[in-house]
Parts: C-alpha cells; sequence; structure tokens
C-alpha cells in the first residue's frame, strides 16, 4: 500500500479494520458451526482470498488494495482456521497428535519457503503483486478446489467414522 501513496497510518488503520472484519466472520462462522460443511467453507473462503488478491493486481489503486487486504483477511483467516480443523478431523484418534504435527510443520515449511523461493516475482506485474498469483493460484485455490472436490464430509459426522 505504501508503494501506492498510502501513508504507514493508513496501513495500519487498513490492518486493524481488516482485523475487525474478521473478528465478525469467525463470529459468523462459529455462529454457521455444523450446518455449513467445512471443506465448502474452506472452499469459499480460498477463492474469496483469492478473488481478492487477483482485483488488487488488476486494479492497483490504493483504495481498491486496501479493501481487498480487508475482505481478504476474512478470507485467509477462515480459510486457515477451517483448514485446521478439517486436517485434524481427518486423522484417527492414535496418531492425530502427531500427525497434526506433521501436517502443520510441513505446511509451515512449504509457506515459507514458497514465499521465500518466490521473492523474485515481486517485480512481476505493473504494481508488486504480480508475485501472490503464484501464491494465489497455488497456495489458495488448488488446495480449497481440491478439498472441496475430494475432501471428506465432516458435518454432523461421527468424530471416529470420519477418521477411519
Amino acid at each position: 500500500m505504501v508503494d501506492h501513496g498510502g501513508s504507514p497510518h493508513f496501513v495500519f488503520l487498513t490492518i486493524a479494520i481488516a482485523y475487525g472484519a474478521l473478528f465478525v466472520g469467525f463470529l459468523v462462522n462459529a455462529r454457521l458451526g455444523e450446518a455449513a460443511e467445512r471443506r465448502d467453507v474452506i472452499c469459499a473462503m480460498g477463492v474469496l482470498f483469492a478473488l481478492c488478491w487477483m482485483v488488487a493486481w488488476w486494479v492497483p489503486g490504493l483504495m481498491v488494495i486496501a479493501l481487498c487486504y480487508i475482505i481478504s483477511r476474512i478470507g485467509t483467516g477462515l480459510y486457515l482456521f477451517n483448514l485446521y480443523n478439517y486436517t485434524a478431523v481427518a486423522y484417527p484418534t492414535r496418531i492425530r497428535a502427531s500427525a497434526f504435527a506433521c501436517t502443520d510443520g510441513l505446511g509451515h515449511l512449504g509457506s515459507w519457503a514458497g514465499v521465500t523461493l518466490l521473492g523474485p516475482l515481486y517485480v512481476l506485474g505493473p504494481n508488486h503483486l504480480g508475485w501472490i498469483m503464484w501464491i494465489v493460484l497455488p497456495g489458495s485455490l488448488l488446495p480449497a478446489l481440491l478439498i472441496r472436490g475430494f475432501g471428506i464430509r465432516q458435518a454432523h459426522a461421527v468424530l471416529e467414522q470420519v477418521s477411519t
């Protein structure tokens, strides 16, 4: 945002508003509870995140980027929250803690390596957001669509039946 004329005050205010919006998103997510299939929520939030950053890339105005950031925080927060829950439930009880720890660790390593290795792509595009497309597509859309298409249903299911 600073690259596009935003002051530090503007950037931090945008971040604060984004986290307020994410708080509201978590309240809505909690209210939905098991009424919404977790894999559908993951898919919807992955698509929301991806769309926001694609719009910011295509229309790189300061206010557009700020608005897209605010909305994308909802997508990112609920995507990851539901993905953590989805992943943990998918493992059988006897190995759940270890398997989830391995999955989580690999996910963090992949996030770090992906963003770090894709750093040179930062200069692509007219607005220094070209590298985000490499994060959005394989890091958000692809997993969201794979989970939606091939993932197990978890809503209203008994934990031990889901994880077998």
